[in-house]
């Protein structure tokens, strides 16, 4: 007989489930118990309530991000190479934990401000590493400029994935290996080098072809 999943994780999962697909505010309690088959008494003593899940939900989140950047922060590798590993784990992690991504970045109820506070915290402690980084590998030491870059990276590594399910039957795409290691390459690229710099960067054979051209 399989081992069942142990009742904390069980009353998490069901939890990012029922989040992602209702949103925080629109999910109670007895749904989660309900659905995790526990007693509701259980949901508190894991977790103190549906803010203590939801913080747990965020924890985990950053959690696995922060063992991203420690895979390559004590690793001398260029710039590119670096931003380049930390989008691929990024867009790994997304794809593996859709639900889970989705519900510790975009739920922000305005009503619980300790949410608020403690993704804060948790914002912070990667930010030191992007910080350095900027700092280190692209000579840029301005804090605001820091969080400005920051909010634009994490936007667009998962635009992907805010907007890509419903772009995808409308051009008939696949999102298999293949578009996510290009999706990866185009993100590093747009990101270091702008828009103008995709052809030069992920598309070399039309580079070299409008060069020949030019010279004609």
């Amino acid at each position: 007989m399989p081992n069942k999943k142990d009742p904390k994780q069980n009353i998490l999962d069901t939890s990012i489930a029922l989040i992602a697909k209702k949103g925080f505010s629109a999910v109670g309690v007895r749904e989660i118990a309900k659905k995790s088959k526990v007693n509701i008494s259980m949901i508190s003593y894991y977790f103190g309530g549906k803010t203590g899940i939801l913080k747990a939900i965020i924890e985990t989140y950053f959690t696995l991000v922060g063992d991203i950047l420690k895979d390559i922060i004590d690793v001398d590798l260029p710039a590119e190479t670096e931003l380049k590993k930390v989008i691929t784990g990024l867009v790994k992690l997304i794809n593996e934990k859709e639900n889970l991504c989705r519900v510790a970045l975009l739920e922000m109820p305005l009503d619980v401000p300790e949410i608020a506070n403690y993704k804060l915290e948790m914002v912070k402690r990667n930010m030191r590493f992007v910080g350095k980084k900027l700092e280190d590998g692209f000579n840029i030491s301005d804090k605001t400029k820091h969080v400005i870059i920051g909010h634009a990276f994490i936007s667009l590594v998962y635009s992907n994935f805010i907007f890509g399910k419903l772009r995808r039957k409308e051009f008939n795409i696949i999102f298999d290996d293949k578009f996510f290691e290009t999706y990866t390459d185009i993100i590093t690229t747009i990101f270091l080098h702008g828009v103008y710099g995709i052809n030069d960067v992920c598309c070399p054979d039309k580079r070299n072809q409008k060069n020949k051209n030019n010279k004609k």
